[in-house]
């Protein structure tokens, strides 16, 4: 009987660590008003709310990195898909999904898309 107690715990452990393995995290990143300075004589037209755009990485046997990934490359990209000037209310999330013999992280960017305006024209 003990050996079989012994296995159903080794059983047990293995499982559980395989479901927390692949259950992933996500962690805030981080928060800011505006990817640039906007002062009170600015006007700007939301253009899309709520835009986001999403920078990923590969590691092999997570530690080995194959890509890199960035808030900036993100922000970046979420500016140029909605054609923005830039992005206010941003914020910044981390999501790590580990797999078994790779890892992928991604940094998705949140904010409204906005378009200034200069003398009553939206800037081209």
């Amino acid at each position: 009987m003990g050996s079989m107690n012994k296995k159903m715990t080794i059983c047990a452990v293995s499982l559980a660590g395989l479901i927390l393995m692949l259950t992933g995290c996500t962690s805030p990143g981080g928060l800011a008003p505006a990817t640039m300075p906007i002062t009170a004589k600015d006007s700007y037209t939301i253009v899309q709310r709520d835009a986001y755009a999403v920078d990923s990485s590969v590691a092999i046997l997570m530690i080995f990195p194959v890509t890199t990934c960035s808030a900036y490359d993100a922000m970046q990209k979420a500016k140029a898909k909605y054609k923005a000037d830039a992005l206010i209310n941003v914020t910044a999330e981390n999501i790590y999904n580990p797999y078994f013999f790779y890892s992928v992280q991604k940094i998705v960017v949140r904010g409204d898309a906005v378009k200034f305006k200069k003398s009553g024209n939206l800037l081209e």
